[in-house]
């Protein structure tokens, strides 16, 4: 009858009635065969028997040539995972599919052009001669769910195929229609790993969508199974990988080369608008503890593919890999946003990848941009064989760079391990008038003269000498630390303004940005020419520190009473501590203040040194002075780490001398 169940009672390969049927003793065999001739037909299991029950076919299964649902939960004592996301899988398997006599196809075949509309889950599937699974209908839309295949039963230890886990290919290149492989639920997880090729290979068509899966792991997300020469590979257009949701996250990681290979190395002609979103990509389940893939972390090669986005959860952590964390080699505009690269899911602790966090090799590539939500984290990425770093951009041009975060990448030998890295030789030297071509068309950076700090915004000055008569999108950046080039990297940015040159080639901004920073901080700028070209990163400058008045103030005087700011007097040879910042209008990030110091009648000549605290006694004084005198002398001293000085009193004779300290100013 159409559309009925038919139910696998025989672990064996023999053939029954049950074929032509639908009834009594039934092998996996003849289960398919009947279902190829009811169209709808779903195959349940029910073999006799505590534990795994294991089909070891004797040669090639039927291909599945109608719309079946093969469902292994159906078996007593299966259940699928219902762990949630961040969570290994506890999913309980009790039919093993052990492929070691099928064809080289696959254990498992939907096609070739029919099949489509098919559903597979809940198997343990392994030793496949080919791939585990093998989509090939034309028509598509299929879904393969909640199954370990490569692995034991348990997803834990590594039993392998041949082929890909999942492998979607059609005879010719026609359009699929969005076969599914797993989900956005916990049941809908697959554990795909320790395959010869790939987890799950998209060789032809459009539309696929691959959530939730665990590549590359076993089935707590916490360990590799090593095998797997990729993770996914996509030779197909409009695939959506992951999601924005924590359900619809892959785990791609622990595989021996790329996680994700979106490439046309079948010659599809439109590998494009493919979308990678919310995935952990060489990190465990957890987000926080590298688990390598060997390769890169994501690979293109095909037009107009997107890795992350600016929605809310749209960003992948791409961390932990040994290649580079995204590397767009032929992937003419494409986009790279809002991912974390080179940290972990938090974007803050280390977790990079050893080769570099983004290199790029093709043109009119977006990694990060001004819309919200576009800002990569790219950092803590190294700079392996003597390159990498931040952002490469080795080949094309029209390459944008704007917005991101990007600090603390490595840099091994002179100029290498740049925040970005324009032709992938280190620093590149400005020249007249930007005639030079190269990666980006070499794009000068700008040159930042002077910068000052409020509490309320930063004011930046500085020029850009570039092609004549264009406009330019100058960015700037604070940076707890300057990169040992000394030309910088981008850990905040802070704002941007439009920068014209002349037809002398010169252009200068005197910029003040509605922002605070540090006055520690280190100041970079980038820019951007009319056709998408981002320069590297200039060289650093510091903040100047601007001088505040204000009302005489006296903090200090010895000769009044006992306590911190009174008596009793100085101390010959000795040092007393003053804390001046939140005093008299001090605030507590000044980073100097201007003194008054007034000794008064001491009992002996000698001199007072003042310094900041916790720093060295210096050589020199602060004032001389003769005995009985009342001396005055202004100095401006820097505050140490506790907005203190240290004032020490030398004199060659006496025992003590009283000093009255007034403040008229500070430096922020």
């Amino acid at each position: 009858a159409s559309a009925a169940i038919v139910v696998v009672t025989d672990a064996s390969d023999a053939t029954h009635a049950c074929a032509t049927s639908g009834t009594g003793t039934c092998s996996l065999r003849d289960a398919m065969t009947f279902a190829n001739a009811n169209a709808g037909s779903t195959i349940h299991f029910n073999i006799a028997g505590a534990g795994v029950q294991t089909i070891t076919p004797l040669s090639a299964l039927p291909n599945i040539t109608s719309a079946t649902t093969i469902d292994g939960y159906s078996q007593p004592g299966a259940s699928p995972n219902s762990n949630g996301p961040g969570l290994g899988d506890n999913a309980v398997l009790r039919i093993e599919l052990d492929g070691v006599n099928t064809a080289f196809t696959g254990c498992l075949v939907v096609g070739p052009t029919t099949g489509g509309g098919s559903t597979i889950q809940g198997l343990a599937i392994n030793r496949c001669v080919g791939s585990g699974i093998q989509l090939s209908s034309s028509t598509g839309g299929n879904t393969v769910r909640g199954n370990f295949i490569g692995t034991d039963p348990t997803g834990t230890i590594a039993h392998g195929v041949g082929g890909s886990a999942v492998e979607i290919f059609a005879q010719t290149i026609v359009p699929e229609s969005n076969d599914v492989i797993g989900g956005p639920n916990p049941a809908d997880r697959n554990v795909l790993s320790a395959s010869a090729l790939f987890g799950i290979s998209a060789g032809t068509g459009s539309g696929h969508v691959i959530q939730g899966n665990f590549i590359g792991t076993d089935a707590t997300g916490l360990h590799a199974l090593p095998g797997t020469q990729k993770g996914i590979g996509i030779d197909s257009a409009n695939d959506t990988i992951g999601g924005t949701t924590a359900g619809a996250r892959n785990v791609i990681s622990g595989n021996s080369g790329d996680a994700i290979s979106i490439s046309s190395s079948l010659g599809n002609p439109a590998v494009t608008g493919n979308v990678v979103e919310g995935n952990f990509v060489g990190t465990d389940v957890t987000g926080t503890v590298a688990l390598a893939n060997n390769g890169n972390g994501v690979t293109i090669n095909g037009l107009a593919n997107t890795i992350g986005g600016t929605a809310a959860g749209a960003g992948n952590v791409i961390s932990g890999n040994l290649g580079f964390g995204v590397a767009v080699v032929s992937g003419n505009g494409s986009f790279v946003r809002g991912n974390f690269i080179g940290t972990d899911v938090t974007g803050t602790p280390p977790l990079g990848n050893a080769t570099g966090g983004v290199i790029v090799e093709a043109s009119n590539v977006a990694v990060g941009g001004t819309a919200a939500g576009s800002a990569n984290v790219i950092a803590f990425n190294g700079a392996a064989n003597g390159i990498g770093g931040g952002v490469v951009v080795e080949g094309g041009v029209g390459n944008t760079i704007r917005g991101n975060s990007i600090f603390a990448n490595t840099s091994t030998g002179v100029g290498r391990g740049l925040g970005i890295d324009l032709g992938r030789d280190g620093v590149t030297p400005n020249d007249p008038c930007d005639a030079d071509a190269g990666s980006n068309n070499l794009q000068n950076f700008p040159i930042l003269t002077t910068a000052f700090s409020s509490g309320v915004s930063t004011m930046i000055q500085g020029t850009l000498n570039s092609v004549a008569s264009a406009t330019y999108q100058v960015e700037f950046f604070s940076n707890a630390v300057c990169d040992p080039s000394g030309h910088g990297e981008g850990q905040t940015f802070i704002g941007s303004t439009p920068v014209t040159t002349d037809p002398s080639c010169n252009g200068s901004f005197n910029v003040t940005l509605p922002v605070s920073v540090a006055p520690t901080a280190r100041l970079t700028a980038t820019a951007t020419d009319p056709a998408g070209n981002t320069s590297e990163f200039s060289a650093c400058i510091s903040l100047q520190a601007q001088f505040h008045t204000v009302q005489p103030c006296r903090i200090a005087d010895t000769r009044g009473a006992a306590g911190p700011y009174g008596g009793p007097a100085l101390n010959t040879n000795g040092d007393r501590s003053f804390v001046i910042a939140g005093q008299c209008g001090i605030p507590a990030d000044a980073q100097a203040v201007a003194f008054n110091f007034t000794i008064v009648q001491p009992t002996s000549g000698g001199h007072i040194t003042v310094y900041p605290g916790g720093a060295v006694l210096p050589n020199s004084s602060t004032m001389n002075y003769s005995t009985g005198q009342i001396r005055a002398n202004n100095a401006i001293v820097p505050l140490g780490p506790a907005g203190d000085v240290l004032l020490h009193l030398g004199q060659s004779a006496g025992t003590t001398s009283n000093l009255v300290i007034d403040v008229n100013g500070y430096f922020e």
